[in-house]
C-alpha cells in the first residue's frame, strides 16, 4: 500500500464545439493516519518508510475530463452518502464509514456520479514516501526546485516585471524563482492572435507546440523576449495538428505544432524534452500510472499570467497541489484561458518541456506522440527552408536531454543497468 495526496477542485477547459459534456471518472489513493512503528527501506529510486500496525484510509480522487464544447463555469461536488463519505467544493473526500462512496459533480446542470471503495483499515502495513534516492533524476528535478524556492513569496511567480504589449516593453523579473534558467526564453509572452492567451513554447529554432482547441493559425505574429529584454518577432507560416483530440483517453492529443518564418536568434533557446528512456532514470514515475503513482516531482505550470507556478507532477502530462508546503505557497490553479501554455521539469538549470494545458492541471502526454511531432516539423518544414538554412544542420526535429553519464554536466542512476 502507498500513500498519495488527494485531489482539488478543478474547472473545466473552454472548446471550441457545442458538444458540452465531461467524463467522470476515480483513482483510489491511501491516505495513512498512524502507525506504531516503521522502518525505512529503498525500492528503485524511492526511500520509504514502512509502517507495521498502521491504519489508514482508503479513498480515492475524483478525476474530471471535459468533452468537446466543456467551457470555464464551476463544478460543484457531493456525496450522495454522507454515512461512508463526505466530499468538499475542492472536491476532497473524507472518510466517514466502510463501504461504497457515491460522488456526484455537477457541471451547468449536468450531474455525473462516480462509486468507490472508502474505508479505514487498522493493524495493516504501509509504506509513505519519504524521499528520492541520491543520484537519481527524481532527486535531482526535486532539489533543483526546491532550493530555489526555499524563502521566496509570490513576488517570484512573474517572469516580467513590465508586461507592455503595445509598445512592446518587457521587462524580465530578476526575482523571479526561474532567474538564471538558460531557456526560460522558450515561453511567449504575446501572439497577435489570442494576445497573452494561446502561448506558443518553442521546441526548435523554428517550431511552436500549442494546444490543439486554442490554436492560432497561420499570418500570427508570436513574441519572444531575450533575456536581456529585446523583443523578437516572428511570424507563423503553417500549424499542423496530432491528430483529432479523444479527451476521455488519457493520452490524448490536443497538440498542434506550428512553424515561424525564420529562425529564432542564438539569445532565445527551445526547449528540449526527455528521451525515449526516461523511465529507466524514474522508474517509480513509469508511464501511464497517472495519479495511482506513489512519487511527485517538483516543476513548473505556466499560466496566462506569464507566472512561473510551482506544482507537484504525478505524472509528465498532470500537475496537482502540492503537498509541500512552501510549494504550496506558490503554486495557483490551471484556469480557463491557461490552455496552451506550457510546463516543465527542471534538469540542469534548463526548462524541459512536459505537457501543454487541456484542462485543469493535465494536457497531453507528448512523449507519447514523439514520432508524430517530428513528422509534423518535418512536414511543415518542407520547402519552407532555404538549401542554406538546411546546410546549417538546425535542429528541425525534437531534442532531448542527455541523461546518461555521457553527458559533461553530470548523468544520473539508470535503474535498469
Amino acid at each position: 500500500m502507498r500513500i498519495l495526496g488527494n485531489g482539488t477542485g478543478k474547472k473545466l477547459r473552454s472548446k471550441n464545439s457545442t458538444d458540452l459534456d465531461f467524463e467522470l471518472s476515480n483513482s483510489p489513493y491511501t491516505n495513512l493516519i498512524s502507525g506504531s512503528s516503521s522502518t525505512a527501506r529503498t525500492v528503485k529510486d524511492l526511500n520509504l518508510q514502512e509502517y507495521v500496525d498502521a491504519t489508514y484510509d482508503n479513498l480515492t480522487n475524483l478525476l474530471v475530463t471535459p468533452g468537446i464544447g466543456c467551457d470555464d463555469s464551476p463544478l460543484y461536488y457531493s456525496s450522495a452518502d454522507v454515512s461512508i463519505a463526505t466530499i468538499d467544493q475542492n472536491g476532497t473526500i473524507t472518510q466517514v464509514g466502510n463501504g461504497t462512496g457515491k460522488f456526484n459533480v455537477t457541471w451547468k446542470g449536468l450531474t455525473k456520479q462516480t462509486t468507490a471503495p472508502i474505508s479505514r483499515v487498522g493493524g495493516g502495513t504501509t509504506e509513505i514516501f519519504i524521499s528520492y534516492v541520491d543520484g537519481s533524476l527524481g532527486k535531482h528535478c526535486s532539489d533543483n526546485v526546491d532550493t530555489r524556492i526555499a524563502g521566496k513569496t509570490r513576488s517570484c511567480l512573474p517572469l516580467f516585471t513590465t508586461m507592455d504589449h503595445t509598445t512592446p516593453h518587457y521587462v524580465r523579473n530578476t526575482n523571479c524563482w526561474l532567474s538564471g534558467i538558460s531557456n526560460v526564453s522558450c515561453i511567449s509572452p504575446w501572439n497577435s492572435n489570442g494576445g497573452k492567451n494561446q502561448a506558443g513554447t518553442l521546441i526548435s529554432p523554428r517550431h511552436i507546440a500549442f494546444a490543439e482547441h486554442y490554436q492560432f493559425g497561420a499570418g500570427t505574429v508570436i513574441r519572444y523576449i531575450t533575456d536581456d529584454d529585446q523583443v523578437v518577432e516572428k511570424t507563423v507560416l503553417a500549424t499542423q495538428s496530432i491528430g483529432p483530440p479523444n479527451y476521455a483517453d488519457m493520452y490524448f492529443s490536443d497538440i498542434t505544432i506550428g512553424v515561424l518564418d525564420s529562425d529564432i536568434p542564438p539569445t532565445i533557446k527551445f526547449a528540449k524534452l526527455l528521451p525515449t528512456n526516461w523511465a529507466n532514470y524514474l522508474p517509480s514515475f513509469g508511464p501511464g500510472t497517472g495519479s495511482l503513482i506513489l512519487d511527485r516531482i517538483p516543476g513548473v505550470a505556466t499560466n496566462q499570467l506569464k507566472e512561473a507556478l510551482v506544482g507537484d507532477y504525478v505524472s509528465t502530462h498532470s500537475v496537482y497541489y502540492p503537498e509541500n508546503s512552501q510549494r504550496q505557497l506558490l503554486y495557483s490553479k490551471i484556469i480557463g484561458g491557461d490552455s496552451g501554455s506550457p510546463g516543465f521539469i527542471i534538469i540542469h538549470d534548463e526548462l524541459v518541456f512536459l505537457t501543454t494545458w487541456t484542462t485543469p492541471g493535465g494536457g497531453p502526454q507528448y512523449l507519447n506522440y514523439l514520432s508524430e511531432i517530428n513528422a509534423a516539423m518535418a512536414s511543415l518544414s518542407n520547402g519552407r527552408f532555404t538549401a542554406g538554412e538546411t546546410a546549417l544542420g538546425h535542429a528541425y526535429t525534437l531534442t532531448h536531454v542527455d541523461l546518461s553519464d555521457n553527458n559533461p554536466e553530470g548523468g544520473f542512476t539508470d535503474f535498469t543497468a
